[in-house]
């Protein structure tokens, strides 16, 4: 006898191949879990050790801070008082100026120190603003010389006509390449010649707005080195294997600086020399031209103020410059003080004005130098023509381009203009005193 029981259902089996996939997918995902997680602890490690570091690093800087407050300071005070001294003493060479003078060294090694440790070369980000360019060369030409008249030096500075006017740089950082290279050549050189020179590489079209490579050279007379010593005068605490000047080799520190902040301004250095030959140092840097409507009021004059204000009441002055800028600036300060001024934006104005019979004679012109169209050699000829009384000066930012006394200005101030010297300038010419002079550069 057959039995026939309840039917069971059959289980779905599921196939060979996706049981494999679900498998690998669980795998995956606890891996990811794991890597995720892992990654997360990763992270907190770093931000926890990135914490750390800006804190050591804020701290090795607070300490080198009160470090460099710490040993300025007795410095400082050594200074003054062997300055002090040496004075009283009235001698060239006294224990007194040794003192000074070892501490000024000590006191550059600081710096040098500094500078190293903090890091600020690589760190401090450049600061360009557009500067007179001739006056920038002007004051470091003027410590170059005070400096290289101590070791008996001839010192001489040629900046190149070519050159633009104004310039967008690091003025403070430049000055700083500029001063080191000039120090250690006064520092060698003895009874010799010192030269600081400044021009456009060779083919260069100064025209447009583009970088200009701007060549600067220093130049010596003094031992000179090895060249393969010299190619090393820029790696991080070298010394020469025979120094120039063995009683004051200098330490190491500030060509490093100096070799670091001309490759942050896109620049580098060339250094020629020879045993017996002199050293010649070339520095190039790409410049920016720029001009005066660009540059910051606070800029457009030297740090010198004026003196007591003039009695300018009944009497007219023109200011002849296409900087409004220099307009507005000139027209606040001579209008205090009770002048009556015509500004004018360009020379072709001036000269059309000098052509109408009933325009009034002015008692003086301030003319710029480089406008366009008609120029301040215009606006000179013309006045002299029409007006050969009338006191004329140039303000110029190019110095240059006005040599010698034969120029035929009433007098030659230098951008940027200081107050002091236009109020001097300006009370002596409205006297009508007839001497004809180039004033002294800002």
């Amino acid at each position: 006898m057959l039995h026939f029981g309840v039917a069971r259902p059959l289980k779905a089996r599921a196939p060979v191949g996706m049981t494999a996939q679900h498998a690998l997918l669980q795998a995956t995902q606890a891996r990811q879990l794991h890597l995720e997680k892992e990654l997360e602890l990763r992270n907190q490690a770093l931000l926890q050790a990135t914490i750390a570091a800006a804190e050591a690093t804020r701290a090795r800087l607070e300490l080198l801070t009160r470090m460099g407050h710490d040993l300025r300071a007795p410095l400082t005070a050594i200074m003054g008082y062997a300055d002090l001294v040496a004075h009283r003493e009235g001698r060239c060479f006294t224990p007194a100026s040794g003192v000074e003078r070892s501490a000024r060294k000590m006191l550059a090694l600081i710096d040098g120190f500094m500078d190293c440790a903090r890091g600020s070369v690589l760190t401090e980000p450049l600061k360009p603003q557009p500067v007179y360019l001739h006056a920038f060369l002007a004051n470091v030409a003027a410590r170059a010389a005070t400096a290289a008249k101590k070791n008996g030096n001839r010192f001489d500075c040629r900046v190149a006509t070519a050159l633009p006017d104004v310039v967008v740089v690091d003025a403070r950082r430049l000055r700083q390449v500029l001063a080191h290279l000039l120090a250690n050549a006064a520092r060698f050189t003895s009874g010799g010649q010192i030269e600081l020179l400044a021009d456009l590489l060779p083919s260069t079209n100064a025209s447009g707005d583009r970088l200009l490579p701007v060549v600067f050279t220093v130049r010596d007379t003094g031992p000179g080195m090895p060249q393969d010593q010299a190619d090393t005068l820029f790696d991080p605490w070298q010394r020469l294997a025979a120094v120039p000047n063995p009683a004051n080799p200098g330490h190491g520190l500030g060509l490093v600086v100096t070799y670091q902040w001309v490759l942050r301004m896109d620049g580098h250095i060339e250094v020629l020399t020879a045993p017996g030959q002199g050293t010649t140092v070339r520095v190039i840097v790409p410049l920016k031209p720029s001009s005066e409507q660009a540059m910051p009021v606070a800029h457009l004059t030297s740090g010198e103020d004026a003196d007591q204000p003039l009695q300018g009441a009944g009497r007219l002055l023109w200011i002849v410059d296409d900087s409004a800028a220099i307009r507005s600036l000139l027209g606040n300060r001579l209008e205090f003080q009770g002048f009556t001024l015509l500004c004018l934006p360009c020379g072709q104005d001036a000269v059309s004005r000098m052509a109408q019979p009933a325009e009034q004679v002015p008692d003086l012109i301030l003319t710029d130098l480089k406008m366009p169209g008609v120029d301040g050699w215009a606006v000179l000829a013309c006045a002299r023509a029409t007006w050969p009384d009338v006191p004329v000066v140039l303000m110029t930012s190019a110095p240059e381009l006005v040599p010698g006394d034969g120029h035929g200005f009433s007098a030659v101030l230098v951008k940027p203009l200081s107050m002091a010297l236009l109020q001097r300038t300006l009370a002596r010419l409205l006297d009508r005193v007839p001497r004809p002079t180039v004033g002294a550069k800002a």
